[in-house]
């Protein structure tokens, strides 16, 4: 498992504590969780990892799903030694995350604006057009030369990445640079799109046995709340909400004290008072 953080890497390992693992969204890696290590890591020996099949992470599986990449964050989980560790994911990543607790490996879970649920056809049709338009242009080899003057300003970084963040602007132009670079070499979307159509929404998951805390920006305009949040409590039992106001679809930069402050309550929740036969 690499532990460094450098540019190509990855995984980043870092801080001392618990463990706590953190799995980014769709066509981005571990990067997406920058602005929250630092605070995590204080109380916390976080390992945030890339999926298969996104920058720098492992090969995609022969056949991608949701449960074959669930089983390669099991398989990172056990060569560092991660038996029960808290899990929290964005989007795609926060349904693994929820597969996870499905499977006893979790802790907590804290899942914000996960995937894996929709009201009906039409919204899933909605979904896989808006992540698969922006995945094509994402893809195109010459998007970080057409988008680079835009980047330049706070502006400009705000326009282009509207619709994952309500505070684009609040990105570095590295970051920006990063989030086209992730979208760029993404080879599993395609795949994907076609397991939500075949395969269908997440497994019920009744009575799971480690608290799950739910979080939704208020201005998610990928998969909003009306949509895609209410079908899956519906489908996830005994869950805790949290709203997250004026952040968009990937938090971390739109609220990041905000967001580390909800994910620190709810891991802190359970070491106060350790469960039995659970080891701290």
């Amino acid at each position: 498992m690499r532990s460094d953080s450098g540019a190509n890497r990855g995984a980043h390992r870092g801080g001392h504590g618990t463990p706590l693992v953190l799995l980014h969204g769709l066509g981005m890696s571990w990067r997406a969780w920058s602005p929250l290590l630092e605070g995590l890591e204080a109380r916390h020996e976080v390992l945030a990892l890339t999926l298969p099949g996104h920058r720098g992470g492992p090969p995609a599986p022969e056949v991608v799903t949701v449960e074959r990449l669930a089983d390669a964050v099991e398989a990172a989980l056990d060569e560092v030694g991660f038996d029960h560790p808290h899990v929290v994911g964005n989007s795609l990543g926060g349904w693994i995350a929820l597969e996870l607790a499905r499977r006893g490996r979790a802790r907590t879970v804290t899942a914000v604006s996960p995937a894996g649920a929709w009201r009906n056809p039409l919204d899933l049709a909605r979904l896989q057009l808006t992540l698969g338009v922006s995945g094509r242009l994402s893809a195109l080899p010459f998007s970080g030369l057409v988008l680079g003057p835009y980047l330049r300003s706070p502006m400009g970084r705000r326009l282009v990445f509207r619709q994952l963040l309500e505070r684009g602007d609040r990105l570095s132009v590295s970051d920006a640079m990063d989030i086209l670079a992730d979208a760029r070499e993404c080879t599993v979307l395609p795949a994907l799109l076609k397991a939500g159509r075949r395969d269908g929404q997440i497994a019920q998951l009744s009575s799971p046995d480690c608290p799950i805390r739910v979080v939704w920006g208020r201005r998610d305009r990928v998969i909003p709340y009306a949509r895609y949040g209410r079908p899956l409590l519906h489908r996830v039992s005994g869950v805790e909400q949290v709203s997250l106001p004026g952040a968009g679809h990937v938090p971390m930069w739109d609220a990041p004290t905000l967001l580390r402050s909800v994910i620190l309550d709810l891991t802190g929740s359970v070491e106060a008072v350790p469960s039995e036969g659970v080891v701290p």
